[in-house]
């Protein structure tokens, strides 16, 4: 999971970022305190139920479980290996030119495909997506994105495949609606191996069949939960929980 300046402030981080808010108010303005030491309670409250491992437990293995099932329905056996398009979803950025943690995750997964398929003569459309989601940067997820898979791959691997910058979309669905103007335009089939961490699968495979993909679930390895108290339990909550929203507002949204 990818840790970074937004997740940390409007996730965990906010829920310490309060408590001392509440405990710098308490020693300014003492005649509050019992109230203020009931909100410090809450929050601390809250925080130990974000940082513990059994909501990244239930809720994770809940998104897994449909991650799995994909796979497991795939639109046809072993499709990673025969879908000609191959569609890379951007996980935000760490700088201007380097895309975040969980993004590179996904290209390194999509490399090690685009590298085997090279070494059996197979040429693949491959999208990256992901427009300019830093702020204050004019460059592109995908931009960024082509540049590592550049770095990764060999030259000729790299030039073996074809790649597409998809550089518009600041969410999954924008991804997958830029995605599919982007394959009609090129006259790209709509048969894709889709390749994004595998809590965000369930709501990604959703959005590409909405929108005419035939999808092929590949997923980047699962992440390991932690079993005490941490911060990065924490974060994973927070995203986890994210993930549940964002499934339910693309089904009432008609995204997905």
């Amino acid at each position: 999971m990818a840790l970074d300046g937004k997740n940390l402030f409007f996730g965990p981080g906010l829920f310490v970022i309060v408590a001392l808010l509440i405990a710098i108010f308490g020693l300014l303005k003492p005649k509050f305190g019992r109230a203020l030491n009931a909100a410090q309670f809450l929050f601390t409250a809250l925080f130990v139920f974000y940082a513990s491992p059994w909501p990244v437990h239930w809720i994770g293995s809940a998104l897994l479980e449909q991650a799995h099932s994909l796979a497991r329905n795939a639109p046809v056996p072993d499709c990673e290996h025969s879908f000609p398009v191959v569609i890379v979803l951007g996980g935000g950025m760490h700088s201007a030119d380097l895309p975040s943690i969980a993004a590179q995750e996904r290209l390194l997964r999509a490399a090690d495909l685009l590298k085997e398929l090279a070494a059996k003569g197979q040429s693949r459309s491959v999208i990256l997506t992901g427009g300019p989601t830093l702020r204050g940067s004019d460059a592109s997820e995908a931009t960024a994105a082509e540049a590592m898979l550049r770095r990764t791959l060999t030259p000729e691997e790299f030039s073996f495949h074809k790649f597409y910058r998809e550089g518009r979309s600041f969410n999954t669905h924008e991804n997958a609606v830029y995605s599919a103007e982007l394959a009609h335009g090129e006259h790209l089939a709509m048969d894709a191996v889709l390749v994004t961490s595998p809590f965000h699968m369930p709501r990604s495979a959703a959005a590409f069949k909405k929108l005419g993909f035939n999808v092929c679930a590949l997923s980047t390895p699962e992440p390991e939960m932690k079993k005490a108290l941490s911060f990065d339990n924490a974060i994973g909550t927070f995203m986890l929980i994210n993930e549940i929203i964002g499934g339910v507002v693309y089904r009432l949204r008609g995204w997905g």
